[in-house]
């Protein structure tokens, strides 16, 4: 199960590492609009369904019923996180795995000749709640381990990765979020 699924992506991903029509896949998103680009990147694989349910609150699965758990940058939208990870802990099968990642965006690494500029736009880009968030903690990635294992409900594991641009031009990750986030720094 990918929990913020968005348009497919990664459970189309998920979906190509797994031949076996035994396999089941299922994609959660509170967004309509992503769950039916979801719906239709995912069509032509009869294992995989996509459901638009509230993240907020219980999820819309029996207990023990999930042999994996995937969510990607999600939980930053989330108004309480550590209930999603008890909700996260309750659908799991026994033996299952929880997968969960986060960007921490407030420890991005640009390159830039205007070293004032780039602090900005990070924090900013950090800090940004865009017009479809409910909710939005940009430090999420530092937080995930607080959220699962200092709860007590998994045995966690962490593995931090930053990422790094080596410069800051069109086509690099971050450019044009910062562009939408222009009217700050104008």
């Amino acid at each position: 199960m990918d929990v913020g699924c968005g348009r497919g992506d990664d459970l189309t991903l998920l979906a190509a590492q797994h031949e076996s029509a035994d396999v089941r896949f299922l994609g959660i998103d509170s967004a309509p609009a992503a769950v039916a680009a979801a719906s239709e990147t995912l069509s032509g694989d009869q294992r995989a369904s996509v459901r638009c349910e509230s993240l907020d609150g219980q999820l819309p699965l029996d207990d023990r019923s999930v042999d994996v758990l995937y969510s990607h940058n999600m939980l930053e939208c989330l108004s309480e996180p550590a209930a999603f990870a008890r909700e996260a802990v309750r659908v799991l099968a026994p033996g299952g795995r929880i997968v969960v990642g986060h960007w921490d965006w407030d420890s991005q690494l640009y390159d830039g000749a205007d070293k004032a500029l780039v602090r900005r736009l990070v924090h900013a880009y950090a800090d940004w709640q865009q017009a479809w968030m409910a909710h939005a903690d940009g430090w999420m990635g530092r937080r995930l381990w607080g959220v699962f294992h200092g709860s007590g409900l998994v045995d966690a594991a962490i593995h931090a990765r930053v990422l790094t641009n080596i410069t800051y031009e069109p086509n690099h990750f971050g450019y044009e979020n910062a562009r939408a986030l222009g009217a700050l720094f104008l």
